[in-house]
């Protein structure tokens, strides 16, 4: 697998107004991207790649992911939030 550093892409202001209308008064995830903007750049993640095969998904929107995801569950509790996200599956 390889990496072709890319940055943040925008967002369409379409996505942006129904985000907006969803949430009201923001979610984690929208406060993090509108205040802080890229925070895992893909070329801090170069060395983990190789250079030939099929690019992979970007490192850093994978590891804010993963950032968000934990923070979610510090937030509401393992518990709740597995529940949640079982019965939205």
């Amino acid at each position: 697998m390889s990496m072709r550093p890319r940055a943040l892409p925008v967002v369409p202001e379409q996505t942006a107004a129904v985000a907006r209308a969803a949430f009201r008064h923001g979610s984690l995830a929208m406060r993090v991207r509108d205040e802080l903007g890229e925070v895992f750049f893909d070329g801090a993640f170069l060395d983990g790649f190789g250079i030939r095969g099929r690019p992979g998904i970007s490192p850093g929107q994978l590891a804010m992911v993963t950032v968000l995801q934990f923070a979610e569950l510090r937030c509401v509790g393992p518990a709740r939030a597995t529940r949640c996200h079982t019965r939205s599956a």
